[in-house]
C-alpha cells in the first residue's frame, strides 16, 4: 500500500517509543497504535536495577517523555498479542480485539533467562517496573528478617556448552 493508514508498534518500551517517533519524523500521518504488555507508558529500564531497586527513585521519575511530535496515539497498554496473520495484516490481542494494520513494527525485546540449578530457589527476574518493585519489597523483607539474598546479574550469560 503506497499510503498506509494505520501503523501498529508492538512493544511499549524505549525501542517502541523511538520507532513511533521515527515513523512520525518520516512523515507517517496515519493512525498510530502502540501495544504493550505492561500497564505502564514507556519508561527508562536501566533505572529498574539502579534507582528503583534501591528505593531512591520512584516510578514517576523514570517515565520517558512522550513528545508532542507523536501526535495522536492509541495506547493499548496491558495487552499482549496472542496471534498474528501477516497475510491479512491483522493482530489479535488477549482482550479479544483485533487490530488491522498497513505497517507493523515489532519491538518486544527479550525474555530473561534463569540459571540452571540443581535446586529450585525462589526467583525474581527484573524485566519490568513491577518486577523491580517486587524485588525491592523482597529485599526489604529479607533485611528485616535478618536473611540473606543473592542477586545475580547476567546480561550476557550463556549456558555452558555440552
Amino acid at each position: 500500500m503506497s499510503n498506509p493508514q494505520r501503523a501498529v508498534v508492538v512493544g511499549a518500551s524505549y525501542a517502541g517509543l523511538r520507532a513511533a517517533e521515527s515513523l512520525r519524523r518520516s512523515g507517517f500521518a496515519g493512525e498510530l497504535a502502540i501495544v504493550g504488555a505492561e500497564p505502564h507508558h514507556p519508561y527508562d529500564r536501566p533505572s529498574l536495577t539502579k534507582g528503583v531497586l534501591s528505593g531512591a527513585t520512584d516510578r514517576d521519575a523514570i517515565a520517558l517523555p512522550l513528545p508532542a511530535s507523536l501526535g495522536e496515539v492509541t495506547w493499548r497498554l496491558g495487552c499482549t498479542v496472542t496471534s498474528s496473520d501477516l497475510a491479512a495484516h491483522r493482530l489479535s490481542l488477549d482482550d479479544g480485539t483485533d487490530l488491522d494494520w498497513d505497517g507493523l513494527v515489532i519491538a518486544t525485546g527479550l525474555r530473561s533467562q534463569h540459571l540452571p540449578l540443581d535446586w529450585e530457589p525462589p526467583r525474581l527476574s527484573v524485566r519490568s517496573l513491577d518486577d523491580s518493585e517486587k524485588l525491592h519489597a523482597a529485599m526489604q523483607r529479607a533485611a528485616q528478617a535478618g536473611r540473606r539474598m543473592v542477586v545475580v546479574g547476567a546480561a550476557h550469560w550463556r549456558p555452558p556448552a555440552g
